[in-house]
């Protein structure tokens, strides 16, 4: 483990040494704690350096910093944490009170390590009114729990303007340099689950700054992570955009896209050719735990209906980088469920086939029905309403 040069103790040795130009001084007051521990944040991992000593309320420690990043001081005992960024040759200077629940600290020496500072207060204060309207609803609710609905509907509110006015906090703080590194961190801010400032409702942020990074700092490791994932959103985005135009092209109501695709045995089969039958279409993969469980159903369903002019057309997903035998694979999970009918189908591209833009869904099992006249009348109905609706159509 790389360590940190403790200077308590140990500054007439330090005085003796050459001076090194790279060498970060941080000194500083803490009340409420007696140790942290320093971690290099680096966009692949996340790395303790060193566990600190607070003696008498203060620490000053030495560090050798070649190139900027992203630390932490984690004070495991309050569950604390504060964010810093780091340049080569700064003497920075803390002052932190870890007595609330919350850190409340000053920063001089370091302005990305204050922005950062101006970033996280916003954050605290957020989660700071979450708890205390949280207490209050406790407090308020009453035997049976239950919070009357205009007041709930008032902290609701008040809970969201929050909300709102942190992302403009936020917000104004990228805006007054959209190259300075410590907007990564604020950009990615998190609340709970979800994202304070998400791509498809910020994406112009997301892009200036990605920008303006670039322009300044593009060998940096966290610039080269932060486009890559600028690039990978917007990528995702555009493929969301793409299946949810193929799911409207093929919604209720719009004849099916033509599915023209070999079977195992290299034939080529075509969805066209089945006009005339009730059809169902399903997209499905030997690697599927939900798609074999809902097998024996359509197993049923096809040897109840098949005399009357219902068929099953199906359209396997197998082809996963992961699956190096994927033809055997899926040929192995036809036989093994009893999946007699005649039509199956695919280009064992996995989710890489074009059937999923063509058709424009995200998750399998996936199911069409057809009409005789190939136009798509439902999706994924399942038992009793499946029935119901072949019963109608044939």
């Amino acid at each position: 483990m790389k360590r940190i040069l403790t200077l308590i103790g140990a500054i007439a040795v330090l005085a003796s040494c050459e001076n090194n130009s790279n060498e970060l001084i941080i000194e500083g007051k803490v009340n409420g704690a007696n140790e942290f521990v320093v971690y290099e944040n680096k966009p692949d991992k996340f790395n303790p350096m060193d566990t600190i000593k607070i003696e008498d309320g203060t620490f000053k420690i030495g560090l050798d910093v070649d190139t900027p990043g992203f630390y932490w001081f984690v004070f495991t005992e309050k569950n604390a944490s504060i964010p810093m960024y780091f340049n080569p040759s700064e003497h920075i200077e803390l002052d932190i009170d870890l007595t609330q629940k919350y850190p409340e600290y000053s920063i001089v020496g370091s302005v990305d390590s204050d922005k950062l500072k101006r970033q996280w207060e916003s954050f605290y204060k957020t989660y700071a009114l979450s708890d205390s309207l949280d207490a209050y609803v406790q407090q308020l609710a009453g035997p049976n729990g239950e919070v009357p609905a205009e007041v709930k509907s008032e902290l609701n509110d008040l809970y969201s303007k929050r909300i709102e006015d942190h992302r403009e906090e936020v917000l104004s703080i990228i805006a007054e340099d959209y190259g300075n590194i410590t907007n990564i961190m604020a950009i990615n801010q998190i609340l709970g689950q979800y994202p304070l400032l998400p791509y498809n409702l910020y994406k112009q942020y997301y892009i200036d700054i990605d920008k303006a990074l670039m322009e300044k700092a593009p060998n940096d490791p966290n610039v080269i992570a932060y486009h890559q994932q600028v690039e990978e959103t917007a990528s995702r985005e555009q493929y969301d955009m793409q299946l949810k135009q193929a799911a409207e092209n093929a919604s209720v109501g719009k004849p099916a896209p033509n599915i023209a695709l070999q079977d195992p045995a290299g034939n080529m089969r075509q969805l066209s050719d089945l006009k005339g039958k009730v059809v169902m279409i399903d997209f499905w993969a030997s690697w599927c735990r939900p798609c074999r469980m809902a097998n024996p159903e359509l197993v049923a369903t096809y040897n109840k209906y098949a005399n009357r002019g219902f068929d099953v057309f199906s359209v396997s997903l197998d082809g996963l980088p992961k699956q190096p035998n994927a033809k055997q694979d899926w040929e192995g999970a036809i036989e093994a469920d009893k999946l007699t009918w005649e039509n199956h189908v695919s280009d064992l591209r996995g989710w890489g086939s074009a059937m999923v833009q063509l058709y424009g869904f995200s998750g399998i099992p996936h199911t069409v029905l057809l009409d005789r006249n190939g136009i798509i009348v439902a999706k994924n109905l399942r038992g009793a309403a499946l029935e119901a609706k072949i019963e109608e159509l044939l």
